[in-house]
Order: C-alpha cells, then structure tokens, then sequence
C-alpha cells in the first residue's frame, strides 16, 4: 500500500473543509507553468555554482504500474542532475533492472539497492534506503506518487540560496489514476506547534542525509508514525531558522484506499509518536496528548502548568457599561478555574452611580484592584501603566466585552504563556451567535489584518484542519491576550504614541518576534467577545482620522510582513470574512525574475 499513515492523511482530509473541485481546477489551469516562466527557470538552474546532491528514495512493491508512473515523472524534470534510488528485493533485482532499461529511463541515474526484508515492510524499505543513501539531500516518495516537472529545480534552487538548510517540505495536492488533482494542501511557514498536532512537512520533504542519520533515522518504536517521528526530531535539531518552506505544489500523492482500522491504527501511531516525542525532548514535563474535539484525527497537546501555578494579573480597562464588566468580571472571578489571579479593573473615568456601586462590590474580593485612571481613552497606556503595577508573572489584556465559557480558558492560556519561546497567546473568540470573531490574525496587503476563521461556525475545522490545533500566527488580538510580563518590559509594551486604541496588539505581537517570540493562538480556550460594543462607534471624523492614521501607520511599520505573512500561504489570500481563497501564484513570478 505505501505509505499508511500518509494514505490516511488523505483520508482524513477528504472528511475535512477544503476548496471546491471546481475552483481548484481553475487555480491549476491559471497556474501551469508557461514557455516564458519555464525558460527563466531554465536560465537560474545554468548559473548554479556547486548545487547540491539530491537523492529521491523509491520503496519498490507490488505497484509496478504506481513506481513506473512515479519514474516517469522524475524522468521529466528540468533540473536532471539528481539520483533515483529504488529499494527492491534481492530477487526482483534483475527484472527491475531489465524493465527500467527497456523503458529507457536515462535521465536522471537509477540506482536499485537491494533489500532483504518483506516486500510489504515499507518502513523496513525506507530504513534501508536512507542507510545506504549518498546524497547531500534526500527526500522520500512512494509509488504513484506523481512530481511535476519543475519540482527537483524548485529544491535545488532553494538549496543553494539558503545552503545552511536542513529540511525542505513543501506544498501538495492527491491524484487519481486518471490524472485527477483534487484536495490542494497549501501550508504556511514552518510552525513546531502545527507539526506537533499533524505532520506539516508530509512524504516529499528534502533534508540533509547527515541530519536525518544523526537524529536517528526513521525510528522503529514509532512504527507507522516513523516518518512523523523523524520529521518531529530533524525540526528540533534544525531549529526554525533552518526549516525552509516552498510555498508550491511539488507532489502529487497517490490516492489509495485505507479501512477504518488502519485509519485508527495510522493515528494511533501519530499520537504515540508525538507522545514519546515530547517526552524525550521535555524529560520531566508531563505533556498529554489527546485527539483534538474538532478533528479527532488530529493531536491536541496539554502542556503543564508550573507547579506552583504562575500569578496572573488580569488587566481589565472600563468606562461604565457596568453589565458589560460585571460580567466579565465574574467570569474571571467565579467562572475561571486557575488559583492564582489578581484582577486589575482600570477605571478610565467611569462616572455613573451603578459602576461605583459595582466597583465596590468587586473591590470586596481581596483579589481585585481598582485604578482610577482617568483621561482621553488610549488603550495602550491604560494597559502600560496598570503592568507596571501589576504582581503577576504573566499578565492578560482583557476587554469588558468578553465573557467567559469555559472554566479552563485560563489555564490552556497561561500553560503556553510560559513556555520560553512564545511570546503572546490568543484565544479562539466567538460572536453572540457562536460564530468564530477571531482565531489568530494573518497579514496580507490587500485585506490588512484579517481575523483567521471569521464567521465561520465555532465547530468548523477550518481549511485542512487548522481551525483544531493550536496554530503559530504573526499576531493575536488584545481582546484577551496572555504574555509573561518580563516578556511584556523587554519588548517596551504597548506603543501607546502610534496606536493609542488599535493595531498595539497587532504592533506588539511583530516586536515580540523580531525579539524571538512566537505568537500562538490556542482553540482550546474559547470566549465570546461582543467586538467593541463598549466603544462608540467610529462615526465622527475625529475618530475616523485616527483610525485611518494607525491603518497607515501599521502598514508602513510592517510593510514586509504585510506582503509577505510567512503564516499565510501566497497561494491563498484570507478574506474580510475569514474564508481563504485561492489566487495566482508567485512562484512562477520569481523563476522569470531569477533569468
């Protein structure tokens, strides 16, 4: 069969959201590479000096048809300068060979390596294959899977730009027996908490030989889940920076069929295999994962609170609407399953009779403060101001238009909140109807800052499943935001002079990565937010002047991330509404560029 637990992924796709046939075959017919693009590639690959060995390792089996169909697509590549290896038993040796000459496969160079294990041990075939590799650069295909003829070029080329590389993965789609591409899988940049809740990098991703050997090849005890295992470790010894993404279709799957038991048994195979991961990275750490409630094929990791659990201060700015903040504040104080909270209410002028009365209710509870901060609205300094005096290890910006769901939203928040490399943590929040209102935040010129799965039904799974697992974005919404608050003074705050009331959140989440913090949002904790209904409307021109001057002024200050949001596929663009879709690629734009 190949591949199990790739087969499953198929399998479990095709169950999951995805673009309509109709326009992915629009998409592909607006994207075939043209004589004018193919001559520009053609002219980059003539100026590479010392490119790198590339090896494509080939388990052959039963599927004679499915490994000649696979051969004759590397046989068609632009950049030939590459090795074919193709395990086989010992006793098909010969035949192989015979068969592959009378088909006059020449280019690139086939070497068979024989192999003494079953014919249908297809980790035992890909073991060997890597042992006995020689390439600098390897990369695994299965029989029938089927590459287009740009692919080899691509690879080498992001190589030699980038030679400190050690792994490659890239885009994908599945093909039928009749040539039929269907269920595009565009990902975004590389993301270590996406790969932990399914396998990002998937069969066709080139890496570094010497890498893969010294983190231990393909694992046995991982089993079916062997390649996501050795994908899991390369990540970790590679670090981000070394982790390349090609935003291109380079392999087209094999579809093939797969029972409901082999599904179960392909993850439960993920699952150990994340499980035994996390334990050997983080020795000591009790991380637990469970199948992810919104796609249960997917992995949901609960990472563990410091014992004791961190203080947390949460910073609530107010001005009147006591309904909206009494709410909100007895969300977090009756509502909220976590033992250590202080409750910063900061009063930015309040003047009615039932918010002084609220305020002296809640002032009772020997865990809430009252700061009286009075003054023109400028969201960034109310916040600056009440972290400096605030106790917590870990602060959480909150809006009085949130209102609590579940008792672990906290819990979940802060649980990724203290991990080193993450910066800030968003929460999955919802509209009054149920509909999502923000699940992370990508970037794009043409759309601004787009709420990732906006309007979508709070049950969806999103686009391949990303609305389920916790996801790394290039900002989150200060709605309701957790970050360590040596975090918080190392990167200077709020910018409370550019962004009094909008976009600081936006603006924070870019400083703390140029810092080297990672903004996550989690699905796992889960609120309503009424979307500014405590503010006044932005009708009045004042308000609209200031608006538009953050908007110019977010745009100029992230300009590159704007055009080019490394979370965000170039081959779809986020719109207002949340639902991605699909647009013309830029790959074809920088093989002329490169003539």
């Amino acid at each position: 069969m190949g591949d199990l637990l790739n087969t499953a992924l198929q399998t479990i796709f095709d169950s999951l959201p995805g673009f309509p046939q109709a326009e992915y075959r629009e998409w592909i017919a607006a994207n075939a590479p043209d004589s004018r693009e193919m001559s520009g590639l053609s002219r980059a690959l003539e100026r590479l000096v010392d490119p790198p060995q590339l090896e494509v390792l080939l388990a052959s089996g039963a599927d004679i048809t499915g490994l000649l169909a696979t051969l004759d697509s590397l046989s068609r590549q632009v950049w030939p300068n590459f090795t074919i290896s193709i395990g086989c038993a010992p006793c098909d040796l010969l035949d192989l060979q015979r068969l592959i000459d009378a088909l006059a496969i020449t280019q690139p160079s086939i070497r068979l390596v024989p192999i003494d294990a079953p014919a249908g041990e297809v980790l035992a075939f890909d073991r060997a294959l890597l042992e006995a590799a020689r390439g600098d650069y390897i990369a695994f295909l299965a029989p029938a899977d089927i590459v287009p003829v740009q692919a080899t070029a691509e690879i080498v080329l992001a190589l030699s730009r980038l030679p400190e590389t050690v792994v490659i993965f890239t885009d994908e789609d599945w093909i039928d027996a009749h040539g039929l591409r269907s269920r595009p899988r565009f990902k975004h940049g590389w993301d270590f908490d996406a790969q932990l809740g399914f396998d990002l990098m998937g069969r066709f991703s080139p890496m570094l030989r010497t890498a893969a050997l010294a983190a231990g090849g393909l694992p046995r005890q991982a089993g079916l889940a062997a390649h996501y295992a050795l994908h899991c470790r390369l990540a970790e010894m590679a670090g981000p920076s070394r982790i390349v993404h090609i935003p291109s279709i380079l392999r087209h799957a094999a579809r093939q069929r797969v029972t409901s038991a082999e599904l179960a048994g392909a993850y439960t195979a993920s699952a150990r295999a994340v499980a035994q991961e996390a334990a050997r990275r983080w020795e000591g750490v009790n991380v637990v994962v469970r199948a992810a409630p919104l796609a249960t094929w997917f992995n949901r990791i609960e990472w563990p609170l410091p014992d004791p659990a961190p203080l947390v201060s949460i910073l609530l700015p107010t001005r009147d609407r006591p309904e909206l903040l009494e709410t909100s504040a007895l969300g977090v104080l009756e509502k909220t399953d976590y033992p250590a909270i202080e409750l910063l209410i900061l009063d930015n002028g309040s003047v009615e009779p039932e918010t002084t009365a609220l305020f002296d209710r809640l002032a009772r509870d020997p865990r809430v403060r009252v700061l009286p901060m009075p003054g023109p609205f400028n969201y960034a300094k109310l916040n600056n101001d009440a972290a400096a005096v605030a106790r917590g290890e870990i602060l959480v910006l909150l809006n009085n238009d949130v209102e609590m769901i579940g008792v672990d939203w906290l819990r979940e928040m802060v649980s990724l909140a203290v991990r080193p490399e993450i910066g800030c943590v968003g929460a999955k929040l919802l509209y009054s109807d149920h509909r999502i209102q923000h699940a992370g935040i990508n970037m794009a010129a043409r759309t601004g800052c787009a709420h990732v799965g906006r309007l979508c039904r709070h049950t969806e799974s999103g686009d391949m499943g990303l609305l389920a697992v916790t996801r790394t974005h290039s900002a989150v919404t200060g709605a309701c935001l957790a970050i360590r608050a040596e975090v918080f003074a190392e990167i200077g705050g709020l910018d409370e002079v550019a962004f009094q009331v909008g976009y600081n959140d936006v603006d924070m989440c870019l400083r703390a990565r140029d810092h080297g913090y990672r903004s996550v949002c989690s699905p796992f904790a889960t609120l309503f937010h009424l979307e500014s209904i405590s503010r006044s409307a932005q009708e009045d021109a004042p308000k609209r002047a200031r608006e538009h001057a953050e908007i110019g002024r977010i745009l100029g200050r992230w300009r590159e991330v704007f055009l080019d949001d490394p979370h965000q596929n170039p081959n779809t663009l986020l719109t207002w509404d949340g639902t991605p879709r699909l647009v013309e690629s830029r790959r074809l734009q920088e093989w002329d560029e490169l003539r």
